[in-house]
This record gives structure tokens, C-alpha cells and sequence, in this order.
């Protein structure tokens, strides 16, 4: 660390009320809009599957949706690496700028294709480099807007005010499960799969353009300015990351697995499968979607805030050991065939990924210097979201394809709890502490 860069750690610039709700909002408004887009696949699974893998075996369709939306976080770590590395070199702003406008013009493209039954196998293969693209963009998305806001925030106030990171994300996704539940519920199933599915994924063009002009209109990061003003960004921040980072992107990587396999385990395994189950009323699925995403928006500024005061390992080891042992329990429940077992499952689930969502994403930003910050966090994130995260839903359904037992993705998802305690407890405590 530079003596410069060692004032500014005992020396903060004083952030007024006003600058850090507007980098709140600004930053927030981008991550919704990016999330909404970016779940709209998983949503509409089912829908896909009909239209551009149509197959005699159902089961044989919804493997290869589920396998082009992995597709998808293959690229990811490769578009951390890309807007990790501008991030730190031009700029959190600018380069979230570019993520929100890439990435909602390729899901406003999806909604443009024409299916299986038109152009045949094409169909396919322009879904699923559309998807990549995608996927390419969200690798610069969660570790930017983390910055960002981290960046903004009064040092004992930042675990509450990161919590908007994942706020916005669930609020995006769960405009997304509304708007599709609200289709099925006014349309039918049928009328979805045949054109309505196209809706939601138009709907990302405005909503792009929108999320752009607000990212625009914001200054960048206090601490960045301070690199910039002093000469001190880095001129190879992947290479400066990684040397002497490697712990610390270990732990990101572990604590990121505990985050992504529930978030695409909700957003799009349970949906899709609870969709097939003929015990459950047509909009239920997307009910139970929305159910669990409201419960970890209300839970996660409390989170946060708690994370501020008595520190981020104990918030983030509670909700871990929590999935520890209640995965089974909740798969018990979504699997007995009524409503009410589908709601009450994933109210819990809800409650454990809004905690889980809040401190571990301050620990994140908080391990790393203020150089390499973003893409540092990329690359654990984004590899962690690509093995963990959109191969979850292939995963879950190819255990429960093995085994015959709809409760048998619950040992998936503890196996990986235990990889998120070890990294819970070898990371030092970070809150209330100034970043480097």
C-alpha cells in the first residue's frame, strides 16, 4: 500500500446524506434493471423449453434449457475479468454504464427471436449466444455496483448501505416473477407459451435505456477520484490482484457459492420444477418465487445494519449454518404437494438468503484495496457463479433425475454451506473498518 494510499485508510473524505443516497439510488436502479433481465430466463424456463427445445420428452427439453442457461455462466468469470480489470482502470461508473446497456439489449433481443418452429435449429443457437452475451455482462454487474456502493458509504454505516446491492437484485428479479405471474394469471399457460413470453424480455429495452441514463448522471466513487487525483490506478489490475490476493479471492469465491446456488435454485430449479407438478394452482410456482425473494428484501437492510454493529462473521455464520440445518427441512416442505408447504419452505429460504445476502457482500469489498477492489471481486465472484451458481439448476434436476427424490438437492446445497464456513471463519472481521 502507497503512504497515500495509507492516509486515505485513517483519512475518509466526509460523504454527505445526500451524495450517498443518490449513489444509492443511482447504483441501485442499474442493479435492478440488470437482475430483472438477467432472471427473465429463469422465469420463463418452462416456456423456452417449449419453444426452442421442443422435444417428446419433457424431461429431455427442460435438461437442455437448463444446460443453455449454464451455458451462459461459462462466460461469466470471462466478463469479470474484462470489466474487473475497466472498472479499476476507467472508472465503477463508466463501466457500470456499459454493463446495464449490453445487457439489456441482448435480453431485448431474445424477445425478438423467432422459435424452433420457424428457422429450426438456429433458433437455438442465436438463444444461446444471446445468453452469453448476457452472461458476459453480469460478470461486471455484482462486483462493480458492490464497489460502488462500498465506496459511497460512511464507514459505519457501509454493511447497511451494501445491502442495497442485493435489495435491488431481488427487486428486480421479483418485478420479473410478478410480471410473469401476472401473464400466466391473465393469459394462461398456453397463450405464454405461444407469444406472451416475449413481454418481459421486450419490456428490458426502455427499462436499459432508463437504468443508463441514472448511471450517467452519478459522479464515480469518492475513492476512486482520490486514485485518479493522486496518479495511483493501477495499470494492471488483474495482475495486481491476484498477486498476493489469492487467500482473499479464495474466500470471495467460497462465500459467493453459498450466495448463487440458492439465488438460481429459486430463480429458476424450483419454479420450473414446481411448474410440472399438476398438485399446485398455474401461478403457484411464480407465487412461491415472489414469496421468497419479498422475504429477503425486508430481511436484508436489518441484516446489514446488524452486520454493522456486532460485525460481519457472525451475521454471515448464523445464516450459513442456518442453511446447514434447515436445506432438508425445506426441501420436506416444497416437495409434499400443497401451497401452503411451498409458501411456508420458502419463506424460510427467503429469510436465510436475505441474511446471507448482507454481511458476506461487505466482507467481499471490504478484503481487498481500493486498486484491484473490482476486479478482485469479479473473479472470485464470477467463478463461483459460473460453477456453483448457473449450474445449479441442471444439477438439482439431474440429482433428483439419479435418485428419484425431490428432496435430494438439499445435500447439494449443505455440501456447499461447508465451503462458505470455512471461508466465514479463516476471514478476518472487517466491520467498522476503513477501507484500504
Amino acid at each position: 500500500m502507497s503512504s497515500t494510499e495509507s492516509t486515505r485508510a485513517t483519512i475518509e473524505r466526509p460523504r454527505s446524506v445526500r451524495d450517498v443516497l443518490r449513489a444509492v439510488a443511482g447504483a441501485s436502479v442499474g442493479n435492478a434493471v440488470e437482475w430483472f433481465d438477467y432472471s427473465m430466463y429463469g422465469y420463463l424456463s418452462a416456456s423456452i423449453a417449449v419453444v426452442f427445445f421442443p422435444s417428446e420428452n419433457p424431461t429431455t427439453a427442460m435438461l437442455a434449457t437448463f444446460a443453455a442457461f449454464a451455458v451462459s455462466f461459462v462466460i461469466r468469470p470471462v466478463g469479470g475479468l474484462f470489466f474487473g480489470s475497466m472498472g479499476d482502470r476507467i472508472g465503477r461508473r463508466n463501466t457500470l454504464a456499459i454493463v446495464v446497456l449490453l445487457i439489456s439489449g441482448s435480453t431485448f433481443a431474445v424477445g425478438l427471436l423467432p422459435g424452433y418452429a420457424v428457422i429450426g435449429v438456429a433458433a437455438p443457437i442465436l438463444l444461446i449466444t444471446l445468453r452469453l452475451l448476457q452472461g458476459f455482462s453480469a460478470g461486471g454487474e455484482v462486483a462493480g455496483s458492490t464497489a460502488f456502493l462500498a465506496e459511497y458509504a460512511p464507514v459505519a454505516r457501509r454493511g447497511f448501505v451494501v445491502s442495497f446491492q442485493n435489495i435491488s437484485a431481488f427487486l428486480g428479479a421479483l418485478a420479473g416473477s410478478s410480471l410473469v405471474t401476472a401473464l400466466v394469471a391473465g393469459l394462461g399457460t398456453e397463450v405464454l407459451n405461444s407469444w406472451a413470453w416475449r413481454i418481459p424480455f421486450l419490456v428490458a429495452g426502455p427499462l436499459g435505456l432508463a437504468a443508463l441514463y441514472l448511471r450517467l448522471k452519478l459522479e464515480d466513487t469518492p475513492a476512486f477520484r482520490d486514485l485518479q487525483e493522486t496518479g495511483e490506478v493501477s495499470s494492471a489490475p488483474l495482475r495486481e490482484s491476484v498477486r498476493g490476493n489469492v487467500p482473499n479471492i479464495a474466500r470471495t469465491f467460497a462465500l459467493a457459492v453459498m450466495h448463487n446456488m440458492p439465488f438460481y435454485i429459486i430463480l429458476t430449479y424450483l419454479p420450473t420444477y414446481l411448474v410440472g407438478r399438476d398438485d399446485l394452482p398455474g401461478g403457484g410456482p411464480y407465487l412461491a418465487a415472489s414469496v421468497a425473494l419479498v422475504t429477503a428484501v425486508l430481511v436484508l437492510p436489518a441484516a446489514g445494519a446488524l452486520s454493522d454493529r456486532i460485525g460481519r462473521r457472525p451475521v454471515a455464520a448464523g445464516a450459513a449454518i442456518g442453511y446447514l440445518l434447515l436445506a432438508y427441512p425445506i426441501f420436506m416442505l416444497m416437495s409434499g404437494g400443497n401451497l401452503l408447504g411451498v409458501l411456508v419452505g420458502q419463506v424460510i429460504l427467503g429469510l436465510l438468503f436475505g441474511v446471507y445476502g448482507s454481511a458476506p457482500f461487505s466482507m467481499m469489498v471490504e478484503l481487498f484495496p481500493t486498486r484491484t477492489r473490482y476486479s478482485a471481486v469479479a473473479i472470485g465472484y464470477n467463478l463461483a457463479a459460473a460453477a456453483f451458481g448457473g449450474t445449479a439448476p441442471l444439477v438439482c434436476a439431474l440429482i433428483v433425475d439419479w435418485t428419484g427424490d425431490d428432496r435430494s438437492p438439499a445435500f447439494y446445497l449443505m455440501a456447499a454451506t461447508v465451503l462458505a464456513i470455512v471461508a466465514i471463519f479463516t476471514a478476518p472481521e472487517t466491520a467498522r473498518t476503513r477501507l484500504r
